[in-house]
């Protein structure tokens, strides 16, 4: 037992330990849960979800700057949303949402589905959109938003327009260094009726799911046209394979300038993309509760943001 051998090869033998030690935990937790039953589905899919490394970076990262911070309330609610627990008050089982769906006690996560928090859902989605383009700007890659696809060079774009509508658009058209790239942006649930028997078995089957749709809507070969890249992310965070792979594309364009540390460019961007998903689902999960109030009462007043004792 040497210096070199405690400073070099101890460390990374602990930390191979101790993610060994973790995933045999992991696993003899999910053997726990039964595949028979929705709510064992609905656990194993929250827990395959979680776990990859991005699910848990808002957990440790330290709010150095605004883009990093979260409030108390999203914080709590982030909580409450990887451990499964529910927002809803006690007596609000049996109320019917605005969606028709009579709630259950199950349901802990209806916010993150329910089609009547549309407004919502967008506000999310545009969090994670510009959290993307940030991330585009300091590679040092231009972008746009919402660009119209006919308009883009290629038959790809043609055939797009005319097998959809005229003013069909992507989310971000990022000018990358070898081709023109749109992005789409999109948030999934892995715990979702149509989603749940696949995410109980295998981890990132959702965002891998979604990422295969907008393919399929948006993608056609052609070689001259622009590139298209789906960036699907879990609400629990786990980000799909294209998202992953796009900013190791954009950490190496960031690199070329021999001013920037790649791995630093991915951590960040994956630290602010974990924070802005936090702020996205607190949005939700409190518009929930709203329109859970507004069925069972009238002339809804929303809680302040920031408790205060003073009278106004």
């Amino acid at each position: 037992m040497t210096a070199e051998v405690i400073t070099t090869i101890l460390p990374s033998a602990q930390r191979t330990f101790a993610q060994f030690e973790a995933d045999c935990k992991h696993a003899d937790l999910l053997e726990l849960l039964p595949t028979n039953t929705i709510e064992g589905q609905r656990a194993r899919a929250r827990l395959l979800s979680l776990s990859c490394r991005p699910a848990a970076l808002w957990l440790d990262t330290l709010p150095m700057v605004p883009a990093l911070q979260l409030k108390d309330a999203d914080f709590v609610c982030a909580l409450r949303h990887r451990l499964g627990i529910t927002h809803m008050p006690a007596n609000a089982v049996g109320v019917q949402c605005w969606c028709k769906r009579y709630l259950q006690p199950d349901d802990t996560d209806h916010s993150m589905v329910c089609p009547k928090l549309s407004g919502a859902m967008t506000l999310r989605h545009d969090i994670l959109k510009s959290i993307w383009r940030r991330i585009c700007q300091r590679a040092g890659v231009a972008t746009s938003s919402e660009p119209m696809i006919h308009r883009l060079q290629g038959v790809q774009a043609a055939a797009l327009a005319a097998r959809q509508r005229h003013d069909a658009r992507g989310d971000i058209l990022m000018i990358m260094p070898d081709a023109l790239t749109v992005v789409d942006v999109s948030v999934i649930h892995p715990a979702a009726d149509t989603n749940l028997p696949a995410s109980a078995l295998r981890a990132g089957h959702a965002a891998a799911k979604r990422d295969t749709e907008k393919r399929t809507r948006y993608q056609v070969d052609d070689p001259t046209g622009y590139a298209f890249i789906p960036l699907s992310t879990e609400t629990y965070g786990r980000l799909g394979k294209p998202a992953l792979a796009l900013l190791k594309r954009l950490s190496s364009v960031a690199c070329e300038t021999r001013s920037v540390h790649q791995d630093d460019f991915i951590n960040n961007a994956l630290r602010e993309l974990s924070i802005g998903l936090c702020r996205g689902n607190a949005v939700m999960y409190r518009r929930g509760q709203t329109a859970l109030a507004r069925v069972t009462g009238e002339a809804i007043q929303r809680g302040d943001e920031t408790p205060s004792a003073e009278v106004p």
